[in-house]
């Protein structure tokens, strides 16, 4: 492996770790997504936690940061 792929590998591998921080930090500390009801139809609203929008983000950018730094050059 060429010093320039173990650099690639060892920056993705500092950024992956990063995203996932902040989804730790974002669960711990995030507010949460609130939607108030309707009075004329009784709804009574509902919130979810932020996190739950942000850790597929997530997800879907650690799959591609780890597709592209530690496949195999062609």
């Amino acid at each position: 492996m060429s010093e320039d792929r173990e650099h690639q590998a060892l920056w993705a591998g500092v950024a992956i770790a990063a995203i996932w921080l902040a989804v730790l930090f974002v669960g711990l500390w995030g507010g949460d997504i609130v939607s108030h009801g309707n009075a004329m139809t009784g709804d009574a609203g509902t919130s979810v936690p932020t996190v739950v929008i942000v850790a597929p983000c997530a997800l879907i950018a650690t799959i591609v940061i780890a597709r592209r730094a530690f496949t195999p050059p062609r």
